[in-house]
């Protein structure tokens, strides 16, 4: 690898960036062979959810000193470079029936809206997909989610991936 690129490991469904990593091989690897079963997303309080590898893809970017310190501020454009993404997602709430984001500007609609949700010690993270309409904030319907403190990660195309502890009733 060249001292100028970078490895982004991102979302599929809205090309976040969730981190980076260097290598010296030419290339991009298999998402999995960087990650394993899983990419832990992690807050710098050191909560964090495990996001399932298919979930993931990683591709070969341009380096740069902004992405490194701080890649979820980032996402991949329909060239796949990257950019720094300008909407954020506020504020996440939940119930067990639904996950509602507020997001900083309101999104076109029809923009892809994933979630993924912590289920516990040994249990396999729950995740949703959604579709923006022009409404803000943006709701998914989810199922499965017990009562309780769960750490979510929530991404919309466009928007800057969020990560924190949301209480569901």
């Amino acid at each position: 690898m060249s001292a100028r690129k970078m490895l982004a490991v991102y979302l599929l469904a809205t090309r976040g960036v969730l981190g980076v990593a260097t290598r010296k091989t030419p290339g991009a690897p298999p998402v999995g062979d960087l990650v394993g079963d899983a990419f832990v997303a992690r807050t710098p309080t050191d909560i964090g959810v495990a996001v399932p590898a298919e979930l993931l893809d990683v591709k070969e970017v341009d380096y740069a000193d902004e992405v490194v310190v701080q890649p979820a501020t980032h996402g991949l454009d329909d060239n796949n470079a990257i950019v720094a993404l300008a909407g954020q997602i506020s504020a996440v709430s939940g119930t067990t029936a639904q996950v509602s984001l507020t997001l900083s500007v309101a999104a076109a609609a029809d923009k892809a809206v994933l979630v993924v949700i912590d289920a516990g010690a040994g249990q396999a993270a729950l995740r949703f997909n959604a579709k923006t309409t022009a409404s803000n904030p943006v709701d998914v319907a989810v199922n499965g989610v017990s009562p309780g403190s769960h750490v979510v990660l929530a991404s919309v195309d466009g928007y800057a991936p969020f990560l924190d502890t949301v209480t569901f009733a």
